[in-house]
């Protein structure tokens, strides 16, 4: 009898560490910033967790309504891409949500929105730019269309 109780006591124990310790790992994962690689601004926020992520810029200048020049760094610092990215409801950066995502293509922020990427981006880590009009063309489109043939003058990252 007295083995049958510590054996269950035992198992109750260890299930409560194993609760407390991903508690814990999910606490510590929310809040992860990794240290600021030497080539990231310092005014670059970061985005994603323990596991990777992105630095990125929104520039708080706007040249189309609700476009956004976006610079994307990967997590060690190096330049991804550079382009502007639609938000059908873009305000201002103030209202705008975070940055949880970054696909290659399509930003994602958090409450699952997405910023499209539209008009000219440049890849520095493959020397390409590419011009996009996104395409999964929705109701949104025509908006969209409007703004996708614009020139970038600046050739500096």
């Amino acid at each position: 009898m007295k083995m049958r109780v510590l054996t269950l006591f035992s198992i109750i124990i260890f299930i409560l560490l194993i609760i407390y310790r991903s508690q814990l790992v999910n606490y510590v994962a929310a809040d992860y910033v990794p240290k600021r690689p030497s080539d990231v601004p310092n005014d670059a926020i970061w985005a994603g967790g323990i596991d990777g992520g992105v630095w990125y810029i929104i520039s708080s200048q706007k040249r189309i309504a609700n476009v956004w020049a976006i610079k994307i760094y990967k997590d060690n610092g190096s330049p991804w891409v550079r382009g502007e990215f639609w938000w059908k409801e873009a305000p201002d950066t103030k209202t705008m949500p975070p940055i949880s995502a970054f696909d290659g293509h399509v930003i994602y922020l958090k409450g699952n929105k997405k910023m499209l990427p539209v008009g000219k981006h440049f890849y520095p880590h493959q020397q390409t730019t590419t011009v996009i009009i996104y395409p999964n063309p929705g109701p949104d489109y025509n908006e969209l269309k409007q703004i996708s043939n614009w020139e970038d003058k600046s050739e500096t990252w």
